[in-house]
C-alpha cells in the first residue's frame, strides 16, 4: 500500500509499505529516504504517537493514510520552557480534549478541522493583532479562520499545529 510522509513544512513524501510492517523498520526506511536518523524522528497518526515496537496495522494505518514526520533532537528544550512569556497564553479558551472522542465534523469558516482529541488545548492570546475579532469565532460564519491546536509538551506542539 502507498502512505503519505508528511513532514513539518508540508512537504509529502509517498512511500509503499505494508501493512504488517513494524515501526522501527518504517523509520528506517525513512531514514534512507531522508537522511534523517530513526531516533530523531517522531511518528504521528492521527493524533498517536507510533511506538517503534508496533506495526503500521495496529494502528489501522491503511492506503493513502497521512503520517506525519517531526524531526527532533533529544534534550535542548529546557531553555524555551524557563523563558517562556505566560502572556503569550489566554487561559480563558484552555480546554482538556484529553478524553474526548468526536462524533461529529467541525468547521471553521466553512472548512473542516480535526479537534485534537487526546491532547490538551492551551490558548494562544492572539486578540492584540486585530481590533476586528470576527475572525476568531466558533459559529462556522464566512471569514473566521481554521483552528490551530497547540500540545502540551514542546514535541507536541508542531503535529497539532500542523493537523489542526
Amino acid at each position: 500500500m502507498v502512505i503519505q510522509l508528511k513532514d513539518i513544512t508540508g512537504k509529502v513524501l509517498e512511500l509503499e509499505v505494508f501493512s504488517e510492517m513494524c515501526v522501527d523498520e518504517f523509520k528506517r526506511m525513512i531514514g534512507e529516504k531522508l537522511g534523517t536518523p530513526p531516533d530523531h524522528q517522531r511518528l504521528v497518526f492521527k493524533g498517536r504517537d507510533l511506538d517503534d515496537s508496533k506495526i503500521l496495522s495496529d494502528y489501522n494505518i491503511e492506503q493513502n493514510s497521512i503520517i506525519h514526520l517531526l524531526s527532533y533532537h533529544k534534550g535542548g528544550t529546557e531553555a524555551l520552557l524557563h523563558t517562556f512569556d505566560p502572556n503569550l497564553l489566554n487561559p480563558l479558551y484552555d480546554f482538556d480534549f484529553t478524553n474526548v472522542v468526536d462524533t461529529k465534523e467541525f468547521k471553521r469558516g466553512g472548512e473542516s478541522y480535526t479537534r485534537p482529541c487526546g491532547w490538551k488545548r492551551i490558548a494562544l492570546e492572539v486578540s492584540r493583532y486585530s481590533s476586528d475579532k470576527s475572525w476568531l469565532g466558533s459559529s462556522n460564519r464566512p471569514g473566521e479562520w481554521m483552528v490551530s491546536y497547540h500540545g502540551t509538551g514542546f514535541n507536541n506542539t508542531l503535529g497539532i499545529a500542523q493537523k489542526g
